[in-house]
């Protein structure tokens, strides 16, 4: 089961996924909020924990996951009150935003009837309902129980993910919630320390050194046998979702293929494909050329296997009269077979491919990243749903999967690559990538191809020849937003 939690004046969307029994007893956790103070949990011995620390003193996140046993996750968020002086909301507000999350979630659900239960916490009052997925998909999760908990001066937003409600890991869940506790003494921001039996990964010059401290357990891991991706501009990654054995990733790709042929009734060819050294991406489009034609969108539905019913579409065409330019006003209903219009121009907006990325930073997951060729990708097998990314984008160009997507057979296209156009499943977050498929295996995007004017230009900026090159140093270009800071990688341009 996937899906979005409740939120209010700041975020408080979260998952949260089930969690198992207290098997080897508990012990108390804390959890620095920097000059919030910091956050206990009694937490099963059996868990392990990640806290995910975003900039700009924002809320951390914090995940957990099994040591062994039946597979879950636990995802929370504690939220306090804003710089602006807004205070965190009462009781019946809170119950309010839960009542809402559970009317929404009455349509995916098999419960004829979404209850909202209080419960009672340490320190405060909450309230949480528990549903049952209509259709889940292969290897997702049956039972959600959401929810909101007052914990001293936090607010804690979560989600409990389980497959059957009789399940001790619900009961448990709950238990260290209600137990949590709240204090005000500011500590580092940071997560606690590790324990003595966590895995630490380090790295010489020949391998990655993998270490259990308790058990003197080490493995050395050559460097040739990792295949790995990179994040930030010129850096590697330090996604560990995304640092897939060689072997592993040809089982993970071998369930991809399964999973859609069963599915579709075809059988697809799914490449893990990597950035190419030297290349960075960018896009320059021509506004003077532009007619508003939309084959650009409909072109990029067909190539990356977008939904068609609902309809997801990663591009935008923005028809605004000349002379103006405020996208906030911007007709993107507008009718096709009235372009191009006189007095008016048009402006396709999509994913701008940022060098500094606002959605990767608020991501609580990892799920989402950045790598050496510019562009930024989305792993759809760890994405939960909780569209914190899509809050952060100034561009509007995330997409988020409402209801289980749906495609022809006749219209799939079987050229697929993981981080790219394989097929998504409803509650997960996709966007433009570049078409990864086409691009880093040497071919141009398939809005590119499709444009009848020639108004899309793409390339790689570390070529001094390439097109775009030649572009940004003898055309006025401009980007979208630029007092936010996200650098954007797509530009704009007239002719003139």
């Amino acid at each position: 089961m996937r899906v979005v939690a409740a939120g209010c004046a700041m975020v408080l969307g979260l998952m949260v996924a089930a969690v198992p029994a207290f098997a080897e007893g508990t012990a108390a956790r804390d959890y620095a909020l920097g000059q919030h103070g910091s956050l206990r949990l009694t937490v099963p011995l059996s868990w392990k924990d990640k806290v995910s620390q975003p900039p700009n003193g924002l809320p951390p996140t914090i995940l957990f996951v099994p040591e062994s046993g039946a597979a879950f996750k636990v995802l929370l968020t504690p939220i306090w009150s804003d710089r602006s002086g807004a205070q965190l909301p009462i009781a019946s507000d809170v119950r309010k935003k839960v009542e809402q999350a559970a009317a929404q979630a009455k349509a995916q659900v098999l419960d004829p009837d979404v209850t909202v239960l209080e419960m009672a916490g340490a320190t405060g009052v909450g309230f949480h309902y528990a549903a049952t997925d209509r259709t889940p998909n292969p290897g997702e999760y049956k039972r959600m129980d959401q929810g909101m908990l007052r914990v001293g001066d936090l607010l804690i937003s979560f989600t409990i993910l389980s497959q059957d409600a009789s399940e001790p890991a619900n009961r448990s869940a709950l238990a260290m919630l209600e137990g949590a506790a709240h204090s005000t003494k500011q500590t580092a921001p940071q997560g606690h320390a590790a324990r003595p039996d966590e895995l630490q990964i380090t790295q010489t010059d020949q391998a990655y050194v993998l270490t259990v401290p308790v058990s003197r357990l080490v493995m050395r891991i050559p460097l040739n046998g990792l295949s790995l991706t990179n994040s930030a501009i010129g850096g590697p990654t330090d996604n560990p979702r995304y640092f897939h054995f060689r072997d592993d990733m040809k089982q993970v790709i071998g369930r991809i293929e399964t999973e859609v042929q069963r599915q579709y009734g075809i059988r697809p060819h799914v490449r893990d494909l990597r950035p190419m050294d030297g290349v960075e991406f960018v896009y320059c489009l021509n506004l003077t050329r532009c007619i508003g034609c939309r084959k650009c969108v409909h072109a990029c539905v067909a190539e990356n296997n977008q939904s068609r019913s609902p309809e997801i579409q990663y591009i935008r065409v923005l028809k605004m009269p000349n002379g103006t330019f405020d996208m906030e006003k911007g007709d993107h209903h507008y009718a096709t077979p009235t372009v191009p219009e006189k007095g008016f121009f048009y402006m396709p907006v999509q994913c701008h491919q940022c060098a500094n990325p606002p959605c990767v930073k608020v991501c609580p997951v990892d799920a989402t990243w950045q790598e050496k060729d510019g562009i930024t990708v989305i792993d759809y097998d760890w994405c939960i749903g909780c569209r914190y990314c899509e809050a952060a984008c100034p561009y509007f160009a995330r997409r988020f999967n409402f209801a289980e997507p749906k495609i022809p057979k006749e219209q799939i296209n079987p050229d697929m690559a993981y981080l790219g156009n394989r097929p998504r499943h409803k509650g997960v977050m996709e966007k433009c990538h570049f078409c990864i498929q086409r691009t880093r295996a040497g071919k141009y995007p398939a809005c590119l191809e499709v444009c009848p004017t020639g108004a899309r230009k793409f390339g790689n900026i570390l070529d001094p020849t390439s097109e775009v090159s030649h572009i940004l140093r003898n055309k006025r270009v401009f980007v979208l937003k630029e007092e936010v800071g996200t650098l954007p990688r797509f530009y704009y341009y007239f002719d003139v």
